[in-house]
């Protein structure tokens, strides 16, 4: 059903009882697919053991001209200029177009996270996303990205836009499985005004997305260039700065932020002393990566120092333990369905208990069962940042 449909439906149903026969022909089953991918092996003097993944979907709806072939054009070229450059790189590189990407559920992505799960927990430093190239009438940036990424986007963006793009948090659901794995997510992209969004029904992708509208008329090929060259961009400093350029004190004020937020939303007698437990934990967290970054930033420019490979593993260790911890609301091995809307909630695992639990009597048992829930979810939370302070105070100690 179109927007244009489901408007017309609700204008229906806003004055009088409307009786409607919907008929869906669904087919569930298991298919083999086709999936390009490609890997581009560093081949400097001495890599490093880490690896970028950058992906795409592959799979789309109508005209797919900017959802997702102009995506798809922006990867190839990537390829191209990469493959040409590799002894410069010092990590290695695996370009996916994903398959499955709307019939699938993310299908194509989810299984190459299952199935290299492991080397991707050893050295994955960040996933980057290409979708939404080019489209034309755009002239907003906004980046749907991991925290501890913001303050290296925004040192590109100033180069390459001229300007920070506006900053969200990434939603685990679709192509972002990586994020399950703890691997920081980065998707930036160029959408409408406010003004013209409120205009379009919030169409971020262009009145004409997942349509047969989406035709060529609808690329602007200066704004493709300029994505495509941001999109380089990310990818080189990644492939190439000897330090990850991870900062996690954006993390703990965005935590602080949210313990506000649950505050405000909902009753002491329900998240406390779990809340003050938490605040306590991310203050500590906070001091002890002011001194790691201390020494990230000595080691900046360091290639072959035995110290930047330790503060390395410590930057990719912190992302493993917090990131399937506090963006997500299943475990790490699991995937958050589409349209999880507690994804976008502060603390989103406890925040989807509790929201459950304001609408359920204390005389039905489930109560006293999301009660237990929200203790043990929280207990994960505290656990995340007594981890995360433990392997920086090992490391400070070291030094």
């Amino acid at each position: 059903i179109s927007r244009y449909d489901g408007e017309y439906i609700r204008r229906l149903l806003s004055h009088r009882r409307v009786k409607a026969r919907i008929k869906v022909k669904v087919e569930n089953k298991w298919v083999c697919s086709s999936q390009p991918m490609c890997r581009i092996y560093s081949a400097c003097s001495q890599p490093m053991d880490e690896l970028i993944i950058v992906g795409g979907h592959l799979e789309a709806w109508g005209g797919t001209v900017t959802d997702n072939s102009a995506g798809n054009a922006v990867m190839l070229e990537m390829v191209k200029v990469l493959a040409e450059n590799r002894s410069k790189i010092l990590r290695s590189l695996v370009f996916g177009f994903w398959d499955g990407h709307e019939i699938g559920e993310a299908a194509g992505s989810a299984w190459f996270v299952d199935n290299y799960w492991v080397e991707l927990n050893e050295g994955g430093v960040a996933y980057v996303n290409v979708d939404a190239c080019g489209l034309a009438g755009a002239s907003r940036f906004v980046s749907y990205s991991s925290p501890e990424t913001w303050a290296f986007l925004e040192e590109v963006e100033k180069e390459v836009i001229g300007k920070p793009s506006e900053k969200r948090l990434p939603l685990k659901f679709g192509d972002n499985s990586f994020l399950g794995i703890g691997i920081p997510y980065i998707f930036t992209f160029a959408t409408f005004t406010e003004e013209e969004l409120k205009k379009s029904g919030e169409a971020v992708f262009g009145w004409w997305y997942h349509s047969e509208e989406d035709t060529i008329d609808k690329l602007d090929r200066e704004m493709l260039g300029i994505q495509a060259k941001l999109y380089l961009e990310y990818v080189l400093r990644l492939a190439c700065e000897a330090v990850v350029p991870f900062d996690f004190t954006q993390f703990t004020r965005l935590v602080k932020t949210d313990i506000a937020q649950i505050r405000e939303a909902f009753s002491k007698e329900w998240t406390e002393p779990y809340l003050s437990r938490i605040e306590a934990r991310v203050n500590e967290l906070e001091i002890l990566i002011y001194e790691v970054n201390k020494i990230a930033r000595e080691c900046k420019n360091s290639r072959e120092n035995t110290l930047t490979k330790s503060v390395n593993k410590l930057l990719l260790t912190l992302s493993r333990i917090l990131i399937p911890a506090f963006r997500s609301t299943v475990d790490k091995y699991s995937h958050d369905v589409y349209g999880n809307i507690f994804l976008a909630k502060p603390l989103p695992r406890v925040y989807k208990i509790l929201a459950s639990l304001t609408k359920t009597s204390r005389e039905d048992w489930t109560w006293h069962a999301l009660k237990v829930s929200l203790t043990r979810q929280f207990n994960m939370l505290i656990d995340a940042l007594i981890n995360a302070s433990f392997i920086c105070r090992t490391f400070l100690n070291r030094i």
